[in-house]
């Protein structure tokens, strides 16, 4: 990857609906070598897919949380049931398995705390194999979703 695939990505990441001609422009490349970075890049697999990023709160999910889980038994089988059940929780937005004292972090979003109140108490606490929940709330979004090329 050299410095005009990272410039296209660079373009791509603010405006993934960004014309092909406009690219081509901003990155200093004729049309048709903008779209042969581009069609490499994806079928190279750096790109994976384009997306709408949608603003939670004007979908009446403006409520958001960290849950930390610790798990009782974190290996083999254990771990792929649990991660099969994260699936089925359609308010978890985001989930990583971690190093450190807990093994799970997830993004939760709902209308409001009564509706993550009812995601915690009847899936979130439920889920197989754990040993810990905790909950952090969001107070403010400094930085959103961003690669550094």
């Amino acid at each position: 990857m050299d410095k005009y695939d990272k410039e296209i990505l660079s373009v791509l990441l603010e405006n993934g609906k960004i014309q092909l001609s406009e690219l081509s422009k901003k990155t200093n490349l004729s049309v048709s070598s903008c779209q042969r970075r581009v069609k490499n890049l994806e079928e190279s697999g750096v790109i994976e897919s384009y997306q709408a990023v949608v603003n939670p709160k004007l979908v009446g999910m403006g409520f958001q949380a960290l849950v930390f889980i610790t798990l009782s038994q974190a290996a083999g089988e254990k771990i792929t049931e649990f991660e099969k059940a994260l699936e089925k929780i359609s308010c978890i937005i985001e989930a990583h398995r971690i190093f450190g004292e807990q093994d799970y972090v997830l993004l939760v979003a709902t209308p409001d705390l009564t509706a993550y109140q009812e995601a915690y108490d009847t899936q979130l606490s439920s889920l197989p194999n754990i040993k810990k929940v905790e909950t952090t709330l969001l107070m403010k979004e400094i930085i959103p979703h961003r690669i550094i090329l």
